[in-house]
């Protein structure tokens, strides 16, 4: 039965499909969790765009959930059988998250967007529509590569930078 239990969390992890656990037991089965690195969790957790609706959308943000000596849990909740529970659990190195992303508890797409954005229109206030914006994680910054068009139709790009440790603008 053991096995039985270890292939199918193998399948469901390849597949992508992730398994479910009740949110009261998730302390019980953090052994579940599947180890990743800092820039594996940062760039889950700039996919998620907060809004109202994701709020409401179990499984569509990758939430923090628990932290212990080693290691922050984080993952997707999600809904079975009117319960709610842990769709994908995984764990990055509390130490290492530390120390190459000590803003890990605010890097959400969100915050550092809108950080972003309010930076950059005070400086090119024609700005018409933002067309990408991309997540990278620096040696000693967030970099944040854009794309954007002006009121008088100019397309341009632009790269920022955040300080890692304080979130505030670099450049």
């Amino acid at each position: 039965m053991n096995k039985l239990f270890i292939t199918l969390l193998f399948i469901a992890d390849v597949l992508g499909i992730g398994i479910f656990i009740p949110m009261e037991k998730t302390k019980n089965n953090l052994y579940k969790a599947k180890e990743t690195d800092v820039q594996t969790f940062f760039h889950r957790r700039m996919k998620n765009y907060h809004s109202p609706e994701n709020e409401k959308v179990l499984g569509m943000r990758w939430e923090l959930l628990l932290t212990d000596e080693e290691y922050v849990y984080y993952g997707q909740r999600t809904s079975k059988g009117g319960k709610i529970g842990i769709k994908k659990l995984f764990k990055v190195s509390k130490s290492d998250i530390e120390r190459e992303l000590p803003s890990y508890k605010l890097c959400e797409e969100f915050y550092i967007s809108h950080i972003v954005v309010n930076y950059l229109y005070s400086i090119e206030p024609n700005i018409k529509t933002i067309r990408k914006m991309i997540f990278f994680l620096g040696q000693d910054n967030i970099i944040v590569n854009l794309k954007y068009v002006t009121l008088f139709g100019e397309k341009k790009n632009n790269e920022i930078l955040l300080d890692k440790k304080t979130l505030l603008i670099s450049n």
